[in-house]
């Protein structure tokens, strides 16, 4: 998370000279002392940062060294050598090595990791089966299910869940940003966008939009060669009712990267195809949006760069109304199916803007009747990349706003405070975002940062935090509502999890059988 979080703060300062400079001394954030409290929340962040890469207290002195020690001394045991043999030092290193041949192989894994929820440094919960970071997720009504994992390929499911199949081995790249169905063709068409975009130092760049019309028995490329090489997917939106049989796509795309925990520093994505793509024939042919339509918009001053597209949905009561989250610019909308597009007044937001997210949902009795236009929220994080700075609301097309409430949880006794608006919390708006309205009712919403919340018939006026007892992993970044059970299904961290809509306090299933997911986690 930590190197996440520096890698955000790369993107998102203009100035990308200084922003190195500042990553260089370490400075990456300055907070002025507040108070007591303030200060020891500050230390529990860095702790509990630390902690998820691995830089607590409890590792023994000397265990990596020892475990490699080990590790080179098996590789040159006898195949019928037992661990006894191993550890009394036969097979060591001043033994000859020996050739293993008509080896039996067994598989150790990778596999789904039994952890508990860990949204605040403390553990919460029993353990559960974790997987890899999973970044998408779609379903349709005859139990398919497509998982997009960070790193890990592409998962398809055909029996709601009860098994997966990884088909996307094939392909060039396993990093995966966004998928989408086509859900009028028998199967529905799949669409993978390559590139994971959530702006960690481990979002991995891809190198283009792939479709499969046999559920991934074999996938060809959408567009012109090159299109969107080194660039990254946060999003895809299929208007299907417009021009019936050649559906209307929007794309949101952003900068990915190429390194990881080890290798960091490497910037090899290709800025200038961040934004907002369309086409209108399938994905035969795209236009790019130009930074003039969004304010100009640009990553870092000079013309070449445009800001990335966070988000993109159409409305499902109206595919004229499009709506497109602009990274520290606005959220804009547009009501003629994406012809021109106009900036939304953010009613009270008087502070710089960094990633957003949106979801849209079911036409409102309390918007207009005519035009009718499903209500559509926008959640805003802050542009230092930690706190949110707002949820707004709009019930007509993006005319007008209102400000909802950002939801935030505090452990018991008030140890640690997750997601908000205080940045001294513990949360993460540049990374984790996932939103969903409920497609019956719209005044209910899902969301999901660090903790996953729910706002039930409030249009997020309140909030109740779903996982005080734990059961899911940290870090939220898709959620959809499974068609074929009405459950929703959540990618995170730690994987694909299912939960019922309806309860105040939900059990959460893990999809432990995406335990061979190749995905990291943050």
């Amino acid at each position: 998370m930590a190197l996440a979080l520096g890698f955000f703060l790369i993107f998102c300062n203009r100035d990308l000279a200084a922003a190195n400079a500042t990553l260089k001394s370490g400075n990456i954030r300055k907070v002025a002392p507040q108070s007591k409290d303030h200060s020891s929340k500050a230390s529990r962040r860095d702790l509990f940062l630390s902690s998820r890469l691995g830089l607590q207290f409890g590792v023994p002195k000397q265990a990596i060294p020892r475990a490699i020690a080990k590790m080179r001394a098996m590789e040159r045991v006898r195949p019928e050598a037992t661990s006894a043999a191993v550890s009394s030092g036969i097979g060591n290193a001043s033994a000859p090595a020996t050739t293993v041949t008509g080896g039996v192989w067994q598989s150790l894994g990778p596999l789904p990791m039994a952890e508990k929820a860990n949204f605040t440094g403390l553990a919460i919960g029993s353990n559960t089966a974790m997987t890899g970071r999973l970044t998408a997720v779609a379903a349709d009504s005859t139990g398919l299910i497509v998982v997009g994992a960070a790193s890990g390929g592409l998962w398809v499911s055909t029996n709601n869940g009860a098994s997966f199949t990884s088909v996307f081995d094939s392909q060039p790249t396993q990093a995966i940003g966004a998928v989408a169905l086509d859900t009028t063709t028998t199967p529905s068409t799949i669409y993978v966008g390559t590139g994971e975009g959530n702006g960690s130092i481990d979002s991995l760049y891809g190198d283009g939009l792939y479709k499969s019309s046999n559920l991934g028995q074999t996938w060809t490329t959408v567009g012109p060669a090159g299109t969107f090489d080194h660039a990254s997917f946060t999003s895809l939106a299929i208007d299907t009712t417009t021009t019936p049989g050649t559906p209307r796509i929007f794309a949101g795309t952003t900068n990915g990267f190429s390194g990881s925990r080890a290798d960091a520093g490497i910037f090899e994505t290709d800025s200038t195809k961040a934004g907002l793509w369309f086409s209108s024939n399938g994905g035969t042919s795209w236009i790019h949006y130009p930074e003039s339509d969004f304010g100009d918009c640009d990553l870092i001053g000079d013309g070449s760069a445009p800001c990335a597209a966070d988000d993109v949905v159409i409305d499902p009561v109206n595919a004229q109304n499009v709506y497109v989250a602009i990274d520290s610019e606005n959220v804009y909308f547009s009501n003629n199916g994406g012809a021109t597009f106009t900036s939304a007044n953010l009613p009270g937001l008087a502070v710089a803007q960094g990633r957003q997210s949106l979801a849209v949902g079911p036409h409102s009795p309390a918007g207009p009747s005519n035009p009718a236009a499903g209500a559509v929220y926008a959640m805003i994080g802050g542009a230092d990349g930690l706190e949110y700075a707002g949820l707004f609301l709009s019930l007509n097309g993006g005319a007008t706003w209102s400000a909802g409430a950002v939801p935030s949880f505090t452990t018991a006794g008030g140890d640690a405070t997750i997601d908000g608006t205080d940045p001294a919390n513990f949360s993460q708006s540049f990374y984790d975002q996932a939103m969903l309205v409920s497609p019956t009712d719209a005044s209910t919403l899902f969301f999901g940062g660090v903790g996953i919340y729910k706002s039930s018939a409030t249009y997020g006026a309140t909030w109740s935090f779903l996982a005080p007892n734990g059961g899911i992993h940290p870090d939220q970044h898709a959620m959809i509502l499974d068609p074929a059970n009405n459950q929703i299904l959540d990618a995170s961290d730690g994987g694909l999890f299912m939960f019922d809509p309806t309860a105040s306090a939900p059990t959460f299933v893990s999809f432990r059988r995406l335990g061979t997911v190749r995905s990291s986690s943050a």
